[in-house]
């Protein structure tokens, strides 16, 4: 019994789909390397090693086969965090625990070898401004620019990736890893 258990599962294994990756840019500036987990009809659901997410057709601006080497070639998210004081440990937290992030916060240092003087400088006087730390933290590499706020309702992400025009707003009660990026 157990025999013909491991026979049927290395069937299944060997029919079992290769694993496709591609390099994605999306018509708001990102791109990256991911692995194709599924096509649905409103688009491709996509893994990263920030976590899963649909990337919905509209936003593709373009696609091309990739590797295994360059999805684990790829560097990690620069994410900077604007939140208050009394958010600070719960926002870091999380974010900390996501694979792939390097995180720190606006206020709080910067790793001197990311973030130049002038840039840091720049960010020191935007507050919670989203609009102006994504001018102030933007480069050639991109990095993610966080704001956690609280509201009436609990704390409410925006970010926005310093490449890109568009703006995401989630609660962070519900955010997961999809949530942050998209």
């Amino acid at each position: 019994m157990i025999a013909s258990s491991f026979i049927a599962l290395a069937s299944w294994q060997a029919y079992a789909a290769p694993i496709q990756y591609r390099e994605i840019k999306l018509s708001d500036g990102r791109d990256f390397v991911a692995q194709v987990v599924e096509t649905r009809a409103e688009g491709m659901w996509i893994r990263l090693p920030q976590g899963e997410r649909l990337v919905p057709f509209t936003a593709l601006e373009g696609m091309k086969p990739s590797d295994e080497s360059a999805y684990l070639a790829q560097p990690t998210w620069q994410v900077a965090v604007v939140t208050s004081p009394a958010l600070f440990t719960d926002v870091t937290t999380t974010l900390n625990y996501i694979q792939g992030l390097d995180v720190w916060t606006v206020g709080m240092g910067w790793p001197a070898s990311d973030i130049g003087i002038d840039q840091q400088a720049r960010a020191a006087v935007c507050g919670r401004d989203l609009n102006c730390l994504v001018e102030a933290l933007s480069d050639e590499e991109g990095r993610w620019v966080i704001v956690v706020e609280e509201d009436g309702n609990g704390a409410r992400i925006t970010s926005a990736w310093t490449g890109s025009t568009s703006r995401f707003e989630r609660d962070l009660e519900s955010s997961g890893q999809a949530g942050l990026w998209s």
